[in-house]
């Protein structure tokens, strides 16, 4: 009490700083909620926007892929052709060993650039789809090749040719992932222009063309 009556409270520091420290729990504690909040509502987006992305450069090896198997077949002079293999994880590239003395026998090209293992990022080749004439030819030629010894493309569908002169097989190819994104390739067999095609089964498709 001091001198004139008045009576003196005096604090105590060491509840000061209990009171300091628990506020200061409560501000950490609700931050720590805010992060895991947040990064339950992100995370799932960042997945996907990587997987799209994966996907889109497997596009995109794929159609550099097809380009320099037609620029192979047109330099060479041999057929080149484009199988896909395993499920369609692995694009391989096969040339035609002697179009005189063995035509229609391929082997897989040896070349570094000649195999794309799409399956390292869960990408692969959903479906190849040709012209519908091409698609006749295809079934004609197996006709009247049953029984002759040949290599045949161990593919999921019908290989895509590439030929001396410049044209190839005109065909749609369909990548997809685990996240049921696509990817569709269109290949315009008399120009070797390549379509990219991207979606999902839910969004509208944007597309993209290259030269």
């Amino acid at each position: 009490m001091s001198s004139d009556g008045t009576q003196i409270t005096r604090s105590d520091p060491i509840e000061n700083r209990t009171k300091a420290r628990a506020f200061t729990l409560l501000e950490l504690l609700l931050v720590m909620v805010i992060i895991v909040v947040l990064a339950m509502v992100i995370w799932p987006n960042i997945g996907s926007q990587n997987s799209s992305t994966r996907l889109e450069v497997s596009a995109d090896q794929l159609a550099s892929l097809l380009k320099l198997a037609r620029s192979g077949a047109m330099s060479t002079g041999s057929m080149y052709r484009c199988v896909f293999e395993t499920e369609g994880m692995y694009a391989v590239i096969e040339t035609e060993v002697d179009p005189l003395q063995q035509p229609g026998v391929f082997e897989p090209l040896q070349s570094h650039w000649a195999r794309l293992d799409m399956g390292k990022d869960q990408i692969r080749c959903l479906t190849v789809e040709f012209d519908e004439w091409e698609s006749r030819l295809k079934a004609r030629e197996a006709e009247l090749t049953e029984g002759q010894e040949q290599i045949p493309g161990e593919g999921i569908s019908p290989p895509i040719m590439f030929y001396p002169d410049g044209t190839s097989d005109s065909a749609s190819i369909v990548l997809g992932d685990n996240d049921n994104h696509s990817v569709t390739l269109t290949l315009n067999g008399l120009t070797g222009q390549i379509s990219l095609e991207k979606g999902n089964k839910l969004d509208e498709n944007t597309v993209q063309t290259t030269d």
